[in-house]
């Protein structure tokens, strides 16, 4: 294999790891901010409860950002 094919498989590993790494974690904060927000309902606690809403949203982010970035991958393939 030559340097230049073995750095673009490099890169394309490197990359799909990190979308699937943004994906996952995302998925992982959505999951983590309902169990706050419901914990915030089920206590009364409104910080809480808007902390679980936040991180769901950062969450659906990140999620977003990863699946952009895997389109991106195949687009460059």
């Amino acid at each position: 294999m030559t340097t230049n094919a073995y750095e673009r498989l490099r890169k394309i590993i490197c990359v799909k790891s990190m979308t699937d790494n943004d994906e996952r974690k995302g998925r992982a904060k959505k999951i983590k901010g309902k169990i706050k927000e419901g914990a915030g309902k089920v206590t009364g606690d409104e910080g809480l409860e808007i902390e679980g809403k936040i991180e769901q949203v950062e969450g659906e982010i990140q999620e977003k950002a990863g699946q952009i970035k895997k389109k991106v991958k195949k687009a460059m393939e």
